[in-house]
């Protein structure tokens, strides 16, 4: 069900007008304790329309927060780095995975 509304919202709230353009495939979340406050999802998302795309945000009504990272490793040691927008050129598709942008 929480996969279910993030996914959901994250259409609605894309970009006015273009969310049925956007196609969610591949779309899960890591299960794990409850006690463990934060969660990561991944998903690809395709953009099917004739111009560019930028997701500036998302929100859910299954959480407090919706944050963008993308992982990074310097000298050996790896870190998350926030993503403020997410650009999908026509035609692509971007992919939220593990490691990587999430």
């Amino acid at each position: 069900m929480i996969k279910t509304l993030f996914f959901v919202t994250l259409l609605f709230y894309a970009i006015p007008g273009s969310a049925a353009k956007l196609e969610i495939t591949e779309a899960w979340i890591k299960n794990l304790p409850m006690v463990v406050p934060v969660r990561a999802g991944y998903m690809n998302i395709s953009n099917k329309q004739p111009r560019t795309t930028t997701i500036e945000w998302l929100e859910s009504e299954s959480f407090a927060q919706i944050e963008i990272h993308r992982n990074v490793e310097k000298d050996g040691v790896s870190s998350m780095r926030p993503v403020h927008a997410l650009t999908i050129a026509s035609g692509e598709t971007l992919q939220l995975a593990p490691g990587s942008l999430h």
